[in-house]
């Protein structure tokens, strides 16, 4: 089956073919797709710019954070120390561990245990007994240690 197709401004006419016609659509078809398509690329290419701009922001600091961390920094300045601080400190801390160190030793060599102390205590306690025990029978006591 033929078509006829006539043309404005002229006195002839075209016939084209049925399955010409199928073409012709499926062309326009297709031409639209591609149309609709690019469209909505141009259309979703803003919110996915959004979306990245969203992602940068969340990697960069703000002006406020950086002064915040900057007054962090300061505070860490004033209170903490540098390496030769440190070494220094580390030296001090040496030389007084040494001398208490000596000082331990000299007492350690120069003053009795608290266990030397009551041993000995005790062996002064058992000589004062005997000496009361011998006093007792010079004196005509029983001498049985019991102190009155």
């Amino acid at each position: 089956m033929m078509t006829t197709l006539a043309l404005a401004g002229a006195a002839s006419t075209v016939q084209i073919p049925e399955w010409a016609w199928g073409i012709f659509g499926a062309l326009a078809t297709l031409a639209l797709g591609v149309i609709a398509y690019f469209i909505k690329g141009l259309a979703a290419k803003p919110e996915k710019q959004e979306g990245e701009l969203n992602q940068i922001k969340l990697g960069y600091a703000t002006k406020e954070e950086v002064k915040a961390q900057g007054a962090d920094i300061n505070i860490i300045k004033q209170t903490y120390v540098n390496k030769e601080e440190l070494r220094e400190f580390k030296k001090e801390i040496r030389g007084e561990t040494a001398k208490l160190t000596s000082d331990v030793e000299e007492i350690k060599a120069n003053y009795l245990t608290k266990g030397d102390y009551l041993h000995y205590q005790a062996r002064s306690d058992d000589k004062l007994e005997n000496m009361y025990r011998i006093l007792l029978e010079i004196k005509g006591g029983s001498g049985n240690g019991n102190r009155a």
